[in-house]
């Protein structure tokens, strides 16, 4: 597992604020620990103070599932002024994901030499879908974060950490994110296309590949022997917001081009993005053409088989968009 220097970890974090398009400026002496970070989209202003450290394996006598943080860099006790959101994050190289502890827990002054635990298991389900929150045995939810939520992070720190809101609020910001993946593979287009270096190779990158391949073999399967239904070609209406609809061998080809770029080295990520933007497309008209077609009714026969034919192809589409984002964001990070 690599191990980042102080400097190196708090720009990893910058930079995380920063992608999810934040002006954020580090107000404190390059290294110093805990860093002073000021952020700011919009109106929207926060100041953050930021504990971060490596994430390393819980020792010789722990469990093999049990990862830490160790509390150094002469920090005896976490602090939060006025007006502050303050941040206590590890970091995973490997996976690329954060591990954030709720202040809130450990505001009191920390005895010698104390370490903050986090699950495997918890950190690959953060990789794999942006967000993970488990409660620990001491009642603590602690949160795995991958680099493209950090800020929604900032934003729902206290919620992600409740016990009665933690969970709703991992699945509405994991909604949130399908149901805005236009605008998000846009802005990724724009950093791809301004130069950002992406990392092939890396151990969750090649993970994450291997989940976004699997799933596009089950749409292109699942495509090939389900032809679409009425409800995909609109009933002969015109379609939502006037915008043409992809065809099914459009998505078809979209999701085989995917999959050729995903089978080497180096994919062309300008080629996936782009076919990206007609999965989406797709998952969001056709579903909208259904819901309408639904209204206007067909027979028994008919709703029985659209429904398990195209139900399934509209979920697959939107695991195979979900897998793309979450590709993209691991290649990118």
């Amino acid at each position: 597992m690599a191990r980042l220097s102080k400097a190196e970890l708090i720009q990893t974090a910058k930079d995380a604020i920063e992608n999810a398009g934040w002006d954020v400026e580090i107000l404190s002496e390059r290294g110093v620990h805990p860093a002073e970070l000021r952020v700011a989209r919009g109106g929207v202003r926060h100041l953050i103070r930021l504990y971060i450290w490596n994430l390393s394996h819980g020792g010789k006598s722990r469990s093999e599932a049990e990862f830490r943080i160790q509390v150094k860099s002469g920090v005896t006790q976490f602090v939060r002024m006025t007006g502050e959101r303050t941040l206590i994050l590890g970091w995973d190289d490997d996976l690329a994901v954060f591990a954030a502890y709720d202040y809130n827990r450990h505001a009191r002054a920390l005895g010698s030499s104390p370490s903050l635990q986090i699950s495997i298991d918890t950190l690959r389900a953060g990789a794999d879908r942006g967000l993970a929150a488990r409660t620990k045995r001491n009642k603590e939810i602690v949160v795995a974060v991958r680099p493209d939520f950090l800020a929604s992070y900032v934003e729902e720190q206290s919620k992600l950490h409740d016990p009665v809101e933690a969970q709703a609020t991992v699945e509405a910001l994991r909604m949130g994110r399908l149901s805005s993946a236009e605008v998000e593979i846009q802005r990724l287009e724009r950093l791809i296309r301004g130069g950002a270096v992406p990392r092939f190779g890396a151990r969750n990158e090649q993970l994450q590949r291997r989940v976004l391949l699997n799933r596009l073999a089950r749409l292109r399967e699942n495509m090939d022997s389900a032809p679409p239904g009425r409800s995909m070609i609109g009933h002969n209406r015109p379609p939502p917001e006037d915008e043409d609809i992809p065809t099914w061998q459009e998505v078809q080809q979209a999701a085989k081009e995917v999959a050729e770029e995903l089978s080497t080295p180096k994919p062309n990520l300008e080629r996936i993005t782009a076919r990206a933007l007609i999965i989406e497309k797709a998952g969001r008209l056709w579903k909208a053409l259904k819901d309408e077609a639904q209204k206007l009714g067909t027979s028994v026969v008919d709703a029985v088989r659209e429904k398990a034919a195209e139900g399934l192809t509209l979920i697959l589409l939107y695991k195979v968009l979900g897998g793309i984002l979450t590709w993209l964001h691991v290649t990118l990070s």
